[in-house]
């Protein structure tokens, strides 16, 4: 059975310009179905045939800036299945090319469940793009904070395009300076500036009696002086590991300046605070730091009414801690 034949062939014009052209030849029968000759159809694709080039060209570029890319690429299908990604995403999940065509993204993912997923590729398709933060899992079992940007990529196909960048130090480092905004860097505890603002949350007749409790590290100059501030740093991170011992978790403790610590103890009448005062002063000096002797000066006033104003109260507080320092 004779066929059409189809090829493509490069020519030249009338201009002597080098042209792309697209040959149909068909075989030419008479009404007796005898073959006399050979149909010929010849067109010039050459403008057809320089899109293509230059969209086999796009995507070639398109492609190689994917690979480059730093962030990871992916696409998936309307069940979350991969369909293709960059190099960078298989460095990212610690997975190979093959393992991941065969995976779903709810493979790697820890926040959300398939519903969620499957939520989220739906709302993507129908809206077009999403923006959003998640936890996703390497194949060593490790896990990573990623943000990822994504849109629709096929309608035709349902498929969903993903750009993700790992921010799991970037996240850390936040959680860090936001730390140090409310901590005091040396013991870790809470600094003046979440003291001032705890301070006026407590506050409330629902919180008394409402204790507050200054300490103040004895002879922690002397310390300094004589064995150096490396030392005397040591005095106050175990003057601070001694407060957090004997203090209840509702209690709000400080650091509030060089030797001053400062506790907020909501619901504590005289009784409990004399309790959590002495055994303060026991545990301070169960320190074992060498040479080095720790003791605390240690007062506390209560408020019981609302017209009573905190800051006398503080006032009280620091008063009674200095008459302990002189004793």
């Amino acid at each position: 059975t004779l066929k059409s034949l189809r090829y493509e062939l490069l020519g030249r014009n009338s201009n002597g310009e080098r042209v792309m052209l697209e040959t149909i030849k068909s075989p030419y029968f008479d009404e007796n179905n005898n073959l006399v000759g050979i149909l010929a159809i010849i067109r010039n694709i050459t403008k057809r045939h320089n899109v293509e080039l230059e969209l086999i060209e796009s995507k070639r570029y398109l492609r190689a800036i994917l690979e480059t890319s730093l962030d990871a690429f992916w696409v998936v299908d309307k069940d979350g299945n991969f369909y293709d990604f960059n190099s960078a995403f298989c460095e990212m999940s610690g997975y190979s090319r093959e393992e991941l065509l065969k995976m779903n993204i709810e493979d790697l993912e820890i926040t959300e469940n398939r519903t969620a997923i499957e939520k989220r590729i739906s709302r993507i398709l129908t809206e077009g793009k999403d923006r959003f933060e998640t936890v996703h899992r390497k194949k060593d079992g490790t896990t990573y904070d990623i943000e990822i940007v994504s849109s629709l990529f096929d309608s035709h196909h349902s498929l969903v395009v993903g750009f993700a960048r790992d921010i799991t130090q970037s996240k850390e480092e936040s959680k860090r300076i936001s730390f140090l905004s409310f901590h005091d860097h040396l013991t870790g505890l809470y600094n003046r500036r979440y003291i001032e603002d705890s301070v006026k949350r407590l506050d409330t007749k629902r919180n008394y009696p409402f204790t507050i409790m200054t300490l103040d590290v004895n002879g922690l100059k002397l310390t300094n002086d004589a064995f150096g501030h490396h030392t005397g740093d040591q005095v106050l991170v175990s003057v601070s590991e001694a407060i957090k011992k004997v203090c209840r978790e509702d209690d709000i403790i400080g650091r509030t300046g060089g030797d001053e610590f400062i506790i907020l103890l909501p619901k504590t009448d005289r009784s409990d605070a004399e309790k959590i005062k002495k055994r303060i002063e026991k545990t301070a000096t169960e320190a074992d730091l060498d040479s080095v002797l720790v003791s605390v000066a240690i007062g506390y006033s209560i408020k019981n009414h609302p017209d009573k104003d905190i800051q006398e109260v503080m006032r009280e507080a620091d008063l009674m801690m200095y008459r302990n320092k002189l004793k």
